[in-house]
């Protein structure tokens, strides 16, 4: 599927290289904070229903609505000298669009730049905190659900739903053009995971790859 990369940085402040505001995919994430270490801005991130899945039982699910999240992203970065940064971040995010409940992930994330610079390493690990109503909304299925889709019942209760690694590799080719290659893999854990939409018809094991080819200006 086309994956878009939009980003502007050095936005204001005294320390404007460390700002900005990037959208990735269908997530929003931003510093708004002129700080060499301290991080702080808004995120948005839009999570589809099961209206346009692959497989059909799922996809008879109709509770399950669309969630638009909007919430804030902080963190701070250790300058570890030779273009290593070693982080930490969290992220926080409730449901605007159907009152589906919140999000919170963190874990460390780590940056190098190598060969002459024209090499970007980026990597992080992360695990996802889900309430009660995120849960219910993508992983319980009711009776009536259960009947339509021949699912088993279940009900998702609030807990940690995934541990995720990811990773990006960027090439400069010149000051204008690079190439960015990404992966990710995700671990479904906890009543996600037992979740029949997870256990019975998809995959405890989530695995994403894209590539981007960036232009700066």
């Amino acid at each position: 599927m086309p994956l878009w990369n939009l980003s502007a940085r050095s936005l204001f402040g005294p320390s404007s290289e460390t700002t900005y505001a990037r959208v990735l995919g269908t997530k929003l994430t931003s510093n708004l904070l002129p700080d060499p270490n301290w991080r702080l801005g808004i995120m948005a991130q839009f999570v589809n229903d099961y209206d346009d899945v692959s497989d059909n039982r799922v996809e008879d699910l109709n509770q399950v609505d669309r969630s638009f999240l909007i919430g804030a992203v902080g963190g701070y970065d250790l300058n570890l000298g030779g273009g290593q940064v070693l982080g930490a971040e969290v992220q926080a995010a409730a449901d605007v669009l159907h009152g589906n409940g919140y999000l919170i992930t963190f874990g460390p994330k780590y940056t190098a730049q190598f060969g002459d610079k024209k090499w970007s390493l980026s990597a992080g690990l992360n695990t996802t905190y889900a309430s009660d109503d995120y849960m219910s909304n993508y992983f319980s299925i009711n009776s009536g659900e259960a009947s339509k889709s021949g699912l088993d019942e279940y009900s998702a209760d609030a807990g940690f739903k995934d541990v995720a690694a990811d990773l990006g590799l960027t090439y400069a080719i010149n000051r204008a053009w690079s190439v960015t290659g990404i992966g990710r893999y995700e671990r479904m854990t906890g009543d996600a995971a037992d979740s029949p939409v997870v256990d019975d018809r998809g995959d405890k094991n989530q695995w994403f790859g894209g590539v981007l080819i960036n232009y700066g200006f």
